[in-house]
């Protein structure tokens, strides 16, 4: 089976727990894996995603010091 990911733009003046929201919302709609830029970090999110666990993994990217930051909810 294919897994399909769908790509999200937030506006500035967006936080980063209502883009998980809406990002695990939409993927719970059309079943997919959503995927968007925050402020340098890649996160994603599917249907079984939360919006804590995205907004921690979010925090943890950031402190990281990766050259490549991801945060997956």
């Amino acid at each position: 089976m294919a897994t399909a990911t769908l790509e999200l733009k937030f506006l500035a003046g967006d936080d980063i727990e209502s883009a998980f929201k809406k990002a695990i919302r939409i993927a719970s709609v059309l079943e997919v894996w959503v995927e968007f830029k925050f402020n340098s970090v890649t996160c994603l999110a599917n249907s079984l995603s939360t919006v804590k666990h995205g907004v921690k993994a979010y925090h943890d990217a950031l402190k990281s010091g990766d050259s490549n930051l991801y945060a997956v909810a």
